[in-house]
């Protein structure tokens, strides 16, 4: 019986190493994973990348606005213009000419 007694004895006084709270760096201080990363709590040196790391956070649902119903006023003289000069900034100063098919492609276009 002296076996069972040493293993007793053995097994008081073994004591369980005590867990000091892992200190993150690098993109574990952010990461959302983190607290269950193994790769986290192996590692001695900060992490610089990581294919699992996400620092992304839900953020709280907030009423969004509603969208304006308000129409824009067609001008009368939407007829004399066609292709990107309908809606372009410079139609009434372009110096380019306008084909009747209207211009598609305009380097000046704005």
């Amino acid at each position: 019986m002296p076996i069972k007694n040493n293993r007793k004895k053995l097994k008081a006084k073994v004591q369980k190493p005590v867990q000091k709270p892992i200190k993150y760096s690098g993109l574990c201080s952010t990461c959302i994973y983190a607290s269950e990363c193994l790769i986290a709590r192996r590692s001695t040196e900060p992490i610089l990348f990581c294919e699992m790391f996400d620092d992304s956070v839900e953020l709280p649902q907030t009423e969004k606005p509603e969208p304006q119903t308000e129409l824009t006023p067609v001008k009368e003289d939407t007829g004399k213009f066609k292709g990107l000069c309908v809606n372009c900034a410079d139609r009434y100063i372009c110096k380019f000419p306008k084909p009747e098919g209207g211009v598609w492609h305009c380097e000046e276009y704005r």
